[in-house]
């Protein structure tokens, strides 16, 4: 899986399907994008105060699974009534 969170724009990418208005409610306030490249990705950390950003490697998309849980359920569209 490829995949990319911004959480300013509240923008979440999966396999290049887009999707915005998503829950990123969930991701740390230093978290500013996640990059995931299907077993490892980059995490780029920002220092409000100072805009000093640092990218952290992390191997586990554990605890983002709810934002990817939230991409998902922009996914499903309601019956049509």
């Amino acid at each position: 899986m490829r995949l990319t969170m911004i959480r300013h724009d509240a923008v979440c990418c999966i396999d290049g399907v887009c999707r915005a208005g998503i829950d990123v409610s969930s991701l740390p306030a230093d978290v500013h994008a996640l990059q995931w490249y299907g077993d490892h990705g980059i995490v780029e950390r920002v220092d409000p105060d100072t805009r000093h950003y640092e990218n952290e490697r992390i191997t586990s998309l554990d605890p983002y699974r709810a934002v990817i849980a939230s991409w998902e359920a922009k996914s499903i569209m309601p019956e049509a009534t």
